[in-house]
């Protein structure tokens, strides 16, 4: 059962290691990565710690069941610790409608952000439309496909900035509220989903490459430059609650100017400029 199980994939001889926050931190890894969980991550990482202790039963020895529990132990504390940051905790008196458009506004920014870095064309912005039950909605220049499009790498590579822009949004909502649960996010994976069958053959080769492009969009997200542009975004939706495209870019342009520290453009030093000297002759 193990072995056939496609609920996360798993670090090798990862029940076997000594240390239980090691243990710990890999399932946590393995579960965030996944993209056939059907729980939080947190619930496959346990879930499939606690299936493994189940089974192995009589064949573990004490010291390896001890090192197991001290790791469900490990994995709960990380729970706790992710569930009461203060990304994830709303502030006090907020409604239910205003917690759905922050994570509305950062889904919304984080799709935006990654489409100006990766030069993908967008129309609009907006959030709290209520159409068709979105709360929000972007316009991007996305061309149509079919399964066996993608033959020649140029093509992949445009449907691969497609596919990292798709998934992008519900990796910032997790910077703004912590957890990523905006409806939106599950057309996004279907699309993305979709797209990634028209460059890949089988559906393993489909599900291990929306994985490392799943790790792409989060790289993308967390890295600073990115990072700030995004909750710049998603703080002026959440003010204007629609943007035009020019709009957006100047948006992200400013809060790309604002971290760059003047210290981080070179100076050229007088010794630089300066001529070399020719050594003296003896």
């Amino acid at each position: 059962m193990t072995e056939r199980s496609h609920a996360l994939d798993l670090e090798p001889g990862v029940f076997t290691w000594r240390d239980p926050r090691r243990i710990a931190e890999s399932l946590k890894r393995s579960a965030l990565q996944s993209t056939r969980r059907k729980g939080t991550p947190y619930e496959s990482a346990m879930s499939m710690l606690t299936f493994y202790i189940n089974r192995a039963g009589r064949q573990l020895t004490p010291a390896r069941r001890a090192v197991l529990d001290k790791a469900k132990g490990e994995l709960r504390s990380m729970c706790e610790r992710g569930s009461t940051t203060a990304a994830a905790r709303p502030p006090s008196g907020q409604s239910r409608r205003q917690r759905q458009l922050i994570a509305a506004a950062f889904h919304e920014a984080g799709h935006a952000v990654a489409a100006y870095h990766l030069h993908v064309r967008l129309r609009r912005i907006s959030i709290g439309s209520d159409e068709g039950n979105a709360l929000g909605w972007l316009e991007l220049w996305l061309p149509h496909v079919t399964s066996g499009e993608a033959d020649d790498i140029r093509s992949a590579h445009v449907i691969e900035r497609h596919i990292i822009v798709l998934l992008a949004g519900a990796q910032a909502e997790r910077i703004g509220v912590g957890r990523a649960s905006y409806p939106g996010g599950g057309l996004d994976f279907y699309e993305a989903m979709r797209r990634a069958e028209s460059i890949c053959r089988t559906s393993e080769e489909t599900s291990a490459y929306l994985r490392w492009l799943q790790m792409r969009a989060h790289s993308l997200v967390e890295r600073p430059t990115w990072r700030q542009p995004i909750e710049a975004l998603a703080t002026r939706l959440l003010e204007r609650r629609d943007l035009s495209a020019r709009e957006t870019r100047a948006i992200i342009r400013g809060a790309i100017s604002a971290i760059q520290s003047p210290s981080s453009i070179r100076r050229r030093s007088p010794a630089r400029s300066s001529r070399r000297l020719r050594p003296r002759a003896a």
